[in-house]
């Protein structure tokens, strides 16, 4: 179960963490959610960038606990600027609370986070031509409002150039589908639960786990079927036609 939580958070958050209240795997609290996301393995780093950067107020109060002060870097950001807002001033206000007096406000922090994030893609992003990449003149220009040293602008400026940021490089996010190294692909009938009829369903074979479409370039599966907790056999029903049933297989 914990399995098919893990790929339905990866393919959507929200309805994964929905689906983890629903079954009993975590109780339904922000401080749970942080640890989980924190601690399981399988986890996206890219899908849990999108959860803590949506506006609703519960992923918010995930994104408050001190646990994931330390945690911020080792989840992909999210590409839209709104997320990347969200998870930034979340991360300046508990970055001051931990760190009193380093900033004259918290909006001073936010402002230097968010303009290092842009330094950043400026500097690294291929997209952008090299006589439109940020200079320090033009880093200095962007954070004048903020009362900080010209020192630590220049300090910021010279350890982004020399070394760009480490995110997490084992997922693109998932504009790279995962589907993309499937181990097996194509169509195959699958009876339904509620009415027993056959349709035919596009299917992706990958990381132990059966995904099912209604087209193939659908972005969410209709279902999945996690192959580890089940034995299968099949039936030759005629030349060229394989029936195949799964049954639960007992652990140990």
């Amino acid at each position: 179960m914990l399995l098919t939580a893990k790929k339905k958070f990866n393919l959507n958050p929200e309805k994964g963490v929905k689906y983890m209240f629903d079954n009993g795997l975590i109780p339904e609290s922000a401080d749970c959610v942080a640890n989980l996301l924190f601690e399981c393995d399988g986890l996206k780093k890219a899908a849990i960038g999108d959860y803590l950067g949506e506006k609703a107020d519960f992923n918010l109060e995930v994104l408050e606990f001190q646990a994931l002060r330390t945690f911020l870097w080792h989840f992909r950001l999210p590409g839209e600027a709104q997320k990347i807002d969200r998870i930034m001033e979340q991360f300046a206000k508990h970055y001051c609370q931990h760190n009193p007096g380093t900033f004259d406000h918290q909006d001073t922090c936010y402002t230097l986070c968010y303009a290092t994030i842009m330094l950043n893609t400026s500097l690294y992003n291929p997209s952008v031509s090299s006589k439109e990449r940020m200079s320090l003149e033009d880093f200095i220009q962007l954070t004048s409002s903020v009362n900080v040293s010209k020192d630590l602008i220049t300090l910021i400026y010279n350890s982004i150039r020399n070394e760009a940021f480490k995110f997490p490089g084992e997922d693109d996010g998932r504009d790279v589908s995962v589907f993309f190294q499937a181990e097996k692909q194509g169509w195959l009938s699958k009876q339904g639960m509620r009415y027993k009829t056959w349709n035919r369903r596009h299917f992706v074979l990958s990381d132990k786990c059966l995904y099912y479409f209604e087209f193939p370039n659908d972005k969410e599966p209709k279902g999945i079927i996690p192959l580890e907790t089940f034995e299968f056999a099949q039936w030759m029903i005629k030349p060229g036609l394989t029936l195949l049933k799964s049954t639960p297989r007992r652990l140990m």
